[in-house]
């Protein structure tokens, strides 16, 4: 193993167990015990899942962390942990994808630089992510269904126009 590769397996186990945290202490806060230990076991089972061949494990955990953190907000927990969380996952969902698809490439040229684009990359789009997020939590918006819809649509083929520009100008 590379010390590129090494560096992407360290960083997927980071995401993986801040994830677990970040929920697990929104849950603490608020003195839900078992589901915050639940969410801890979850978070390591996550993180030894690395090292296996299962290629479903981090998209089943992304899942049930989406389930948590929603029903956190539901019960108003700390939003900010929640939307910390959130993201922390799905960034660990993406490098686990990631990983996974160098090593059914192969060898590949460049790979020290393809693996740093694409931590510094998904960096900033979380961290984007999140502070977006948590903006949205925090200004009180009143808007009627259609105009909420026609918002919502304007945002996916926004994102959906931002994505397509990435794609076409990475190398």
């Amino acid at each position: 193993m590379t010390l590129e590769e090494r560096l992407l397996q360290i960083t997927r186990w980071g995401f993986t167990l801040l994830a677990a945290a970040l929920l697990a202490l929104a849950y603490g806060l608020d003195r839900l015990w078992v589901v915050a230990g639940a969410l801890l076991v979850l978070g390591l089972l996550a993180a030894a899942s690395i090292l296996s061949t299962q290629t479903w494990v981090p998209s089943t955990v992304l899942f049930l962390h989406a389930l948590i953190a929603a029903a956190g907000f539901w019960i108003n927990l700390q939003a900010a942990l929640l939307v910390a969380g959130l993201v922390c996952s799905l960034t660990a969902w993406d490098l686990d994808h990631f990983a996974r698809r160098l090593k059914a490439v192969g060898r590949i040229e460049n790979t020290t630089r393809r693996i740093r684009m694409h931590i510094t990359r998904l960096l900033t789009v979380s961290l984007g992510g999140f502070l977006l997020a948590y903006a949205a939590l925090r200004v009180p918006v009143n808007l009627e269904f259609g105009a909420a819809f026609a918002l919502g649509l304007l945002v996916v083929l926004a994102l959906a126009q931002g994505l397509g520009y990435l794609r076409r100008s990475l190398p």
